[in-house]
């Protein structure tokens, strides 16, 4: 690793829910627990609301099984096993040195993993020993795995030949091998009566197998005959079979009537007699989890998704909750505010993350399309938007009408958007007809949006760029002459000055111009000699560009700077004399090379300091402005795509080539991080290629790769003290810190108590709290009827008898009188008017006064600070005080009370 310090570190990413790899759910008390694989990680949803409680460390390969079992999680990844216990590491065991891991399946204290080398492994849960090893040797090849119900050390296992193999798991002996159903198996799943089986085929067909006698009982099959990819049997008294297709179909089977109840949709369960439905998922569905004894059925698919529906009192199906994200490829991102961040995806859709809560994740709302289909009798795939080309975003206007303009790939319609309601609006910008009575299918290029809200442009591919109105939803009319293109290629770069006077322009056609943003009309054009295909615009008028021979350059498109223009060639470039129309090429004020591909992405760093490009060669490059100076250079697996800053300039987002999700960086240059000039470049790049970051929020900076290996090192370090119980861990023995180390690190720490915030925030406001609470007006006084008695006096005043709950008591005889008590003031018991924190403190008891500061009420703790009338008392506070500063412990509780102490005395 590099010793320099990185301008990015891995934050996290955003838009992750599954995989096509099956999940494994899970009941823990009253709740169902859902474990999804995530690329090298995996995630674990609370069903009742999917909500993400848990997101795994990295790991060093891809997860491509995960099962659960007595709230334990094990993940295959490679060729290794990990078990987990929430996010700690209990062990890592190998599956075997050539073979990965395909399968996991979970029973009581025992667990099973399968291997692409065709062996079996079982293993003892709580102590990670390996119980059995089995080959199979009938040249069989795994497909899926069950453990059937009521069957003791055995598991079912389908293989891609078309039959089943019973295998005994403790013995290692083949007990039975099934008659080939003549297609490969692609699915399992056990039912609640013992020998019962459904066995999903690739050629579309589902068959319920009784295993005790080998028999198909009855079967079904899909039309169109795609593979069945999941099945699952209701388990809450309805005989009911769903199976999922690799198309995204979910159809539900009627056992008792053996026919076909329904087809799930996106939303609710749809008639058999339907011609046209959309399917609950664009991809093939992974998984289907019927909970037990609930009427919920959990659906997964490779579309990035997972959803609930439930099955109401009348046995329709409809969806309860859902969680998603893009599932194909990013395109296009950008930053709404601090905290959201916009995504387009070639899926058709566009998608408002929150960088820190996932649950606040949405879809932009493209209308009514799911009834739009049904009643056209398409699919509703047809009826969403292109995928997203162009982005442009404003919050001025936010809250009045349309602030966000996106161009389609292969379309002229920009579409308008509301980001305070996250749905599409009504009006569409359509390019305006070049001929009365004739439509030119043109192409939207590039969108921008001016700094007051008000207006949106629109390049196009022929050259044209035009001003609309958003409140007003009407065409201002285009740049240049009327009938005339702007540009003599594509637009692929529109920006607006923060005081709206100005519009800069870039295009294919190698000009870059700038137009006066009221009229319309070309003030400045420069001429840069290279086709221009991305740019970014910062705040003191330098425009970035990406040209085509792979280098950026820099202009200032400041009118008051006369621009430089160059009559002889650049070495490096090659160009023709004369193409500018004037013989003269404009000079940038900076150039920086470096990328050997073509640029995709360009932005400034909110302090306009340093230009971070992105470019096909799978770099992404910091350059320092001033100096001209490469700072930092990382390299990916896919080339990045997208870049986006924060508003407040703490994180950078990026999307790349193939990939279905934001990730996002923390930018260190704004917690005072210097950047260093690169020397060695040729290092840099002949580094191990970036780790993306993972959906955890934690930031483990640049040790993050190698948590997982310190994990499994201090494991190693553990087995080896210990003798018992054949030198295995027990899984409920837990890694330790060190306890010295732990002890150090306290000693420096400064503790909170854990008390709510509004207890200790309200205590030195609490006169301000009363000031602001007391009434307006003094309460009304009612007349009472006359026959109430009164006291005399100027107001006189109701008298009210109080009664007398306490009866008399009655004298016994021989009884001695009671002596009268005396009404004479005694000073005997004046020592035991200290309260009981004052007496703690006299003691020298200060964990007690403590406990007995923390109990009482924000009231009453102030009437405690007010009732100190001695210095001695005072004394006995502050140096309580002092002890607990000095220990760092309850520092915002000792705060709090100090500042009402040093107020009153």
């Amino acid at each position: 690793r590099a010793t320099m310090a990185r301008v990015f570190s891995p934050f996290r990413a955003a838009g992750f829910v599954t995989s096509d790899v099956p999940v494994c759910v899970q009941r823990q008390g009253t709740e169902h627990y859902a474990l999804t694989a995530i690329g090298s990680t995996f995630h674990e949803y609370k069903c009742s609301k999917l909500l993400l409680v848990l997101a795994g460390p990295q790991l060093p390969h891809k997860v491509r099984a995960v099962a659960k079992a007595g709230g334990v999680n094990i993940v295959g990844s490679g060729t290794n096993i990990y078990v987990f216990k929430r996010k700690a590491l209990a062990y890592m065991v190998e599956h075997s040195p050539i073979g990965k891991v395909t399968h996991l399946v979970a029973h009581d204290k025992i667990f099973v993993s399968i291997g692409y080398d065709n062996t079996m492994a079982v293993w003892h849960l709580p102590k990670g020993k390996r119980l059995n090893t089995i080959i199979f040797k009938h040249g069989s090849t795994c497909s899926a795995v069950v453990v059937p119900k009521g069957y003791t050390n055995k598991v079912l296992i389908g293989t891609h030949q078309g039959h089943l193999d019973l295998w005994n798991i403790r013995t290692g002996s083949h007990v039975h091998q099934f008659e080939s159903f003549g297609s490969a198996v692609c699915c399992l799943a056990p039912s609640a009566v013992v020998d019962i089986v459904a066995v999903g085929l690739a050629n579309g067909k589902v068959i319920v197998h009784n295993i005790a006698y080998d028999t198909t009982l009855f079967s079904f099959k899909h039309v169109p005959e795609d593979p069945v990819t999941a099945l699952s049997f209701r388990m809450d008294g309805p005989q009911v079979l769903a199976s999922g297709t690799a198309t995204g179909e979910v159809a539900l089977w009627n056992l008792d009537e053996k026919r076909l109840e329904g087809l799930l949709t996106n939303n609710v369960q749809a008639e058999v007699s339907e011609a046209k439905h959309s399917n609950p998922h664009q991809g093939a569905v992974s998984s289907l989890v019927f909970f037990a004894a609930e009427p919920v059925l959990l659906t997964a698919g490779a579309d990035n998704s997972l959803k609930l529906f439930n099955f109401g009192t009348k046995g329709i199906c409809k969806k309860l909750k859902e969680r998603q994200g893009h599932f194909k490829p990013l395109t296009v991102c950008r930053f709404i505010t601090d905290k959201l961040l916009l995504t387009g995806s070639e899926d058709r859709s566009a998608r408002v993350n929150h960088i820190f809560t996932d649950r606040l994740n949405q879809e932009m709302s493209q209308g009514h399309v799911e009834h739009k289909a049904r009643k056209g009798n398409v699919d509703s795939w047809d009826m969403r938007f292109p995928p997203v080309t162009a982005v442009a975003t404003c919050t001025t206007r936010i809250n009045h009408w349309a602030s966000c303009l996106t161009a389609h790939q292969g379309s002229g319609v920009v579409r308008t958007w509301r980001l305070d309601k996250f749905t599409y609006n009504d009006w569409f910008i359509k390019p305006p007809k070049q001929e009365v009575g004739k439509f030119v299918d043109r192409v939207a290029t590039s969108v921008a949006i001016s700094r007051c809200g008000s207006f949106g442009l629109v390049g196009l591919d022929d050259g044209a760029i035009n001003a609309y109105n958003l409140q007003s939803q009407t065409h201002r009319g285009p740049m240049g002459e009327e009938g005339a293109s702007a540009h003599a290629g594509p637009v692929t770069g529109l920006h607006v000055t923060s005081s709206n006077t100005m519009l800069v322009s870039v295009s294919e056609d190698r000009d870059l111009k700038v137009w006066d943003f009221k009229t319309g009309t070309l003030l400045r054009r420069l001429y840069t000699g290279f086709s221009l295909h991305c740019s970014d615009y910062s705040d003191n008028q330098h425009l970035a560009v990406g040209c085509d021979d792979f280098s950026v350059r820099l202009f200032d498109t400041n009118l008051d700077h006369q621009p430089r223009d160059i009559v002889k060639p650049d070495p490096l470039t090659v160009y023709t004399e004369g193409e500018s129309g004037q013989g003269k090429v404009a000079s940038p004020i900076r150039h920086f090379r470096g990328h050997t591909a073509l640029i995709t992405a360009t932005i400034f760093t909110p302090n306009n300091a340093i230009l971070v490009t992105a470019s096909q060669d799978r770099t992404l490059r910091l350059y320092h402005i001033s100096t001209s100076q490469l700072v930092d250079v990382y390299k990916f697996e896919h080339h990045v795509t997208s870049l986006s800053f924060q508003p407040s300039s703490h994180f950078l987002a990026t999307t790349h080539k193939d990939v279905s999700c934001v990730f996002m960086w923390t930018n260190n240059l704004k917690y005072g991080l210097v950047p260093k000039v690169v020397k060695d470049e040729a290092a840099l790049l002949n580094r191990p290629l970036e780790a993306l970051p993972i959906t955890a929020i934690d930031v483990h900076g640049d040790d993050e790769d190698d948590e997982v290996e310190t994990q499994l090192a201090k494991y190693e370090a553990a087995v080896k003290q210990i003798e018992a119980d054949e030198g295995y861990m027990d899984l409920d023995v837990l890694l330790k810190p060190d306890e010295e180390e732990l002890q150090a690190q306290k000693a420096d720490m400064i503790t909170f108590s854990g008390t709510p915030r509004p207890k200790w925030a309200a205590l030195p406001n609490l006169e301000t709290i009363r000031q602001r609470n007391r009434p307006l007006q003094p309460p009304k006084q009612y007349k009472a009827p006359f026959f109430l008695p009164t006291t005399s006096g100027l107001q006189p005043k109701f008298v009210i008898e109080e009664p007398d709950d306490q009866p008399k008591k009655k004298k016994k005889k021989g009884e001695p009188e009671e002596e009268p008590k005396s009404r004479i003031l005694s000073f005997d018991d004046l020592e035991d008017l200290a309260s009981p924190f004052i007496q703690h403190l006299q003691q020298n008891r200060h964990p007690d006064a403590m406990d007995l500061l923390l109990a009482l009420p924000p009231a009453k703790i102030d009437l405690e600070f007010r009732e100190l009338v001695t210095d001695e008392d005072v004394e006995l506070v502050l140096r309580f005080f002092q002890t607990y500063l000095q220990k760092r412990a309850h520092y915002e509780v000792i705060q709090s009370c100090l500042n009402v102490v040093l107020k009153i005395h």
